[in-house]
């Protein structure tokens, strides 16, 4: 079970929910890239700050996804904005304080 909240969510849950088997120092700093700048997408994407991030699980899993396909797609975005899929879109939507203004 993962964590429900995107603050709690541990380099190791990230790591399995990526199918890294042996997380080596190379993935543990694309990782750790990746939770970073993928919170910070959230937070421009939705207006949200961390603490209403955590008030919604939905976001949790579209953080996961996000910061795995990141690191599924590493060498092609290193350099390039984080691309959302459309589930993700979906769930981010719901909280973009952007749209509702």
């Amino acid at each position: 079970m993962y964590s429900a909240k995107v603050s709690e969510v541990t380099l190791a849950e990230l790591a399995e929910f990526c199918r890294i088997d042996d997380l080596d120092e190379q993935d543990t700093q694309h990782i750790t890239r990746a939770m970073s700048i993928v919170r910070a997408f959230i937070r421009s994407y939705t207006g949200l700050t961390d603490e209403e991030i955590d008030e919604h699980e939905d976001i949790t899993w579209a953080y996961m996804v996000l910061v795995r396909d990141n690191y599924d797609n590493r060498s092609l975005q290193e350099n390039a904005a984080v691309k959302t899929n459309r589930t993700v879109s979906v769930i981010l939507d719901q909280y973009n304080n952007h749209l509702l203004r």
